[in-house]
C-alpha cells in the first residue's frame, strides 16, 4: 500500500497534492492519497476498521482497514471528506454484532465504506 513500487499511498492529502510524485532509485512514482487511514482506530466514532480478525496468536491487531479509497492528487479537491464513512447499517439491518464487530452471519465479514465526490 505504501511502497513506491506498489500503490504508493500516503495518509496526507497535503503531501500527495504538493509533491505529486517521488523519485526512488532514479524512477518517478506518483502518489495516491488514502483518506481511509483517518478512520483507522478510536479517533472517530464507529468501528475502528472495516475488518475484524481475532486469533490466539502472539501478534494480533484485531481491526484492519482492508477496504480503501485511493485518490490521485488531482481528485483531492473534489473528494468530500465529510462523507467518508465506515457503514454500520443500511438503515434497517445492522452490519455489526452486539460486540460491535462485523456480523458475518447477517451481512459480511467486511464493513462497507461510503464516500462522495463532487463532480
Amino acid at each position: 500500500m505504501i511502497s513506491a513500487g506498489g500503490l504508493h499511498a500516503t495518509m496526507s492529502g497535503k503531501i500527495a497534492k504538493e509533491k505529486k510524485t517521488r523519485i526512488v532509485r532514479s524512477k518517478q512514482y506518483p502518489f495516491f492519497y488514502n483518506p481511509m487511514w483517518s478512520l483507522f482506530g478510536d479517533a472517530t466514532p464507529g468501528p475502528a476498521g472495516t475488518y475484524y480478525y481475532e486469533k490466539a496468536q502472539h501478534k494480533v491487531q484485531f481491526w484492519h482497514m482492508f477496504d480503501q479509497v485511493l485518490l490521485r492528487p488531482e481528485m483531492i479537491p473534489v473528494f468530500k471528506h465529510d462523507e467518508l464513512k465506515i457503514l454500520e447499517t443500511d438503515g434497517s439491518l445492522s452490519f455489526l454484532t452486539k460486540r460491535g464487530i462485523p456480523d458475518k452471519q447477517r451481512s459480511s465479514d467486511h464493513l462497507p465504506i461510503l464516500f462522495g465526490i463532487d463532480i
